[in-house]
């Protein structure tokens, strides 16, 4: 495997959202399928391995091994900070939105910043739809 491949506990902790402690406790207790490779005293993941464990299934695998996404995720309370409404809505309008994909990590759900980005894309598109119709309601779109 090559050293691009592997990443440390560490930066594995803070792309996950979750604590370095954590990800002993799953590794110790053997809670996940997240293999784990040790070198000395140093434990290195796979980032195969990760996209498979954040992955809702094999299109979505594919597309993360394709993308090779490496910034963090975001938990509820990143998107509430990132897109500047309150979780009630996002939660509200997320069906309307299905490239929006919660993944669950331990017990949070997280997701991809790529998609959070698409989605204020889309809700933005949105927006401007809505307001070219209340300024100019004739216009037919």
């Amino acid at each position: 495997m090559m050293k691009d491949d592997l990443i440390d506990r560490n930066a594995l902790a803070t792309f996950l959202n979750v604590s370095y402690g954590t990800l002993g406790v799953w590794h110790s207790i053997q809670r996940y399928d997240l293999p784990c490779y040790k070198k000395g005293r140093q434990v290195y993941y796979a980032w195969d391995d990760i996209y498979r464990f954040i992955s809702t299934d094999d299109e979505d695998y594919r597309m993360l091994v394709e993308l090779q996404d490496r910034t963090p995720l975001l938990d509820r309370k990143g998107i509430v900070q990132l897109t500047r409404q309150s979780l009630s809505y996002f939660l509200k309008h997320k069906d309307r939105f299905p490239e929006l994909k919660p993944r669950r990590v331990g017990s949070v759900i997280r997701y991809r910043r790529a998609e959070i980005s698409q989605y204020l894309t889309w809700r933005k598109q949105q927006l401007n739809i809505y307001y070219e119709r209340k300024l100019n309601p004739h216009l037919t779109i």
